[in-house]
């Protein structure tokens, strides 16, 4: 028979929050064991870790007392030579060692304190430990003293602790709309692991155009401005720093955490110079500050039935030589963009030399085709827009129905141009047609020539 077996048990929270044993952790299920003299019994317990992806588990190490009095080198449960398939692990923690003793923490008045040293009154959080008594592995030799043991159940001959130390963090905190600060994100690394005492501060990527946020958190839907190191923000920085520190003798740790106070802005910006920047970050509500003229002449442009709600802050560049090929019979909204919603904005931009070819339309009550758009919300915001190219109605474009159908305009589909001038787009119907403007309205009429 071996002279050491081992014995996971499982731990399970009951439905009052008290923790139960899920499964038997003593030698009941295996009397012959304790008969025999297997009964010093080697409890590693996770304390909160997982063991081979339990949680809250523990395992159990089992000794036959005549070995046990001569002494014997434990194993720590993740070492490869107690099993290989055994790792022990805690989400958002880092494990110092496994130790005799633990005691719930407090501060030099005796009033708890949490893991992280702050006073659990003024976190919320539960109370930590601290730790006594870290086994050495390679050094220490356990030794049963006595002549012998009297095994009983749910009982442990010893009991060895799992020290667990929450990840060093870099918070991030925004003002809300009241001026306080809240947290936004927070960045944590495992100290044994990663040199995470420097963290820089988000910087503009010149050949993405995308914020680059490294480690830095990223809160969603909002883009990095400034940052400072105190909530006053009189103290701008490029670089924060983790002063943290954990002592392996008692498993605890200090000033692990580091609180990042930063000016956001809404949306999530970019800063485009070429097209293909613009191209690759296209989304519903991406907001852009253009930089640049951008020529998307050899690029292709397939916004022509999306929906836009950013923002384009052009700064008097222009986007150029766009071409939109509208062939679908079932998209019902058609132009630069198909729609324009409420959110949207553009400022200060020109579309040049501009192609919108509408080679097909849908006959669906409502459906709407512009060059710029072919839905413009009366809430979007649009000033000092400029637009320069050719609307093109090609043959296979269906007529509308008198009082039915889909409308066509010099700017929106459904004839809004707030803030839009298309002074220089120029219809060019197919032969088969022959296209007029109203010029109060904006509305093209097509006819068959």
């Amino acid at each position: 028979m071996k002279k050491k077996t081992k014995i996971i048990i499982a731990l399970a929270v009951a439905a009052s929050g008290t923790l139960i044993l899920g499964a038997c952790g003593d030698l009941s299920r295996y009397p012959e064991y304790a008969e025999e003299g297997y009964k010093i019994t080697i409890c590693y317990d996770a304390n909160g870790g997982n063991i081979a992806g339990r949680a809250n588990s523990r395992i159990v190490d089992t000794y036959h007392i005549d070995v046990a009095k001569k002494g014997v080198k434990l194993i720590a449960p993740d070492d490869f030579e107690h099993r290989d398939d055994m790792p022990v692990d805690r989400m958002g923690y880092f494990l110092t060692g496994w130790y005799e003793t633990r005691e719930l923490r407090t501060d030099e008045s005796g009033q708890p304190v949490d893991e992280y040293g702050v006073l659990c009154s003024e976190s919320g959080r539960e109370q930590g430990y601290i730790y006594s008594g870290l086994w050495d592995f390679e050094n220490d030799i356990y030794t049963f003293e006595g002549d012998d043991y009297e095994y009983e159940q749910g009982t442990y001959t010893k009991t060895l602790y799992a020290g667990w130390i929450p990840e060093f963090a870099y918070e991030a905190y925004g003002e809300n709309e009241k001026g306080e600060w809240e947290l936004l994100g927070s960045y944590s690394y495992n100290p044994l692991l990663v040199d995470g005492s420097t963290l820089a501060v988000p910087q503009w990527d010149e050949k993405t155009g995308a914020m680059d946020y490294g480690n830095f958190p990223s809160p969603r839907n909002k883009t990095f401005l400034k940052a400072y190191s105190d909530s006053a923000k009189t103290i701008p920085t490029e670089v924060f720093e983790n002063h943290g520190e954990y002592d392996v003798e008692t498993g605890v740790s200090k000033n692990s955490v580091t609180k990042c106070y930063v000016d956001w802005r809404e949306g999530t910006w970019f800063r485009i110079t070429k097209a293909e920047q613009f191209i690759d970050h296209f989304t519903m509500n991406g907001c852009y500050e253009i930089g640049a003229d951008l020529d998307f002449g050899e690029l292709s442009w397939n916004f022509g039935a999306s929906t836009f709600g950013g923002t384009i802050l052009g700064n008097g560049h222009k986007f150029r030589n766009i071409t939109v090929q509208q062939t679908n019979m079932n998209d019902n909204r058609g132009g630069i963009f198909g729609s324009l919603n409420e959110n949207a904005v553009l400022q200060n931009i020109g579309f040049e030399n501009a192609v919108y070819n509408l080679e097909a339309a849908s006959r669906i009550q409502g459906a709407e085709f512009g060059f710029l758009t072919g839905h413009l919300s009366e809430q979007a915001k649009l000033e000092n827009v400029t637009l320069d190219g050719e609307f093109r109605i090609g043959k296979d474009v269906y007529l509308p129905r008198r009082g039915e159908g889909y409308t066509l305009g010099i700017i929106s589909g459904n004839l809004l141009s707030g803030g839009i001038s298309a002074e220089n787009v120029r219809l060019v119907p197919d032969e088969t047609f022959t296209a007029s403007l109203n010029e109060a309205t904006g509305e093209i009429t097509i006819a068959y020539a």
